[in-house]
């Protein structure tokens, strides 16, 4: 979903076809940005240790998207310096669910004739 990586955040776009922002720089709480689901998005914790079965990152980051209306939203988002996202936690209409990460290896790219990896 994220479309490119710029020196102002992670840049992508709302369903709708919006401009908006997984992360967005500088990383202050007092900063909030429109984020991929429409809501607002802010920093909610920084410099996190966070363990998961695969290992101990640091330096990790919180974001919240929080959206109102008649379709509320909140994503609780963990980020983790060259890792990537390592949990996502959605409240929709009364429900919870929770994704880790499970596993950590060079990147991909999954291109037009298959998967390369990138070192």
């Amino acid at each position: 979903m994220c479309s490119s990586d710029l020196p102002d955040g992670i840049a992508t776009k709302t369903k709708t076809g919006a401009p908006a922002y997984l992360l967005k720089l500088p990383l202050d709480p007092n900063v909030q940005w429109l984020g991929p689901h429409g809501g607002i998005t802010k920093l909610s914790q920084q410099n996190l240790t966070v363990t998961l079965d695969i290992g101990t990152f640091s330096g990790c980051i919180t974001t919240e998207e929080v959206r109102g209306g008649d379709a509320p939203l909140r994503i609780v988002t963990t980020l983790c310096p060259e890792v990537g996202i390592t949990s996502l936690e959605v409240s929709q209409g009364g429900g919870v669910e929770r994704a880790r990460l499970m596993y950590f290896g060079p990147p991909i790219d999954i291109g037009a004739e298959g998967l390369q990896r990138v070192e």
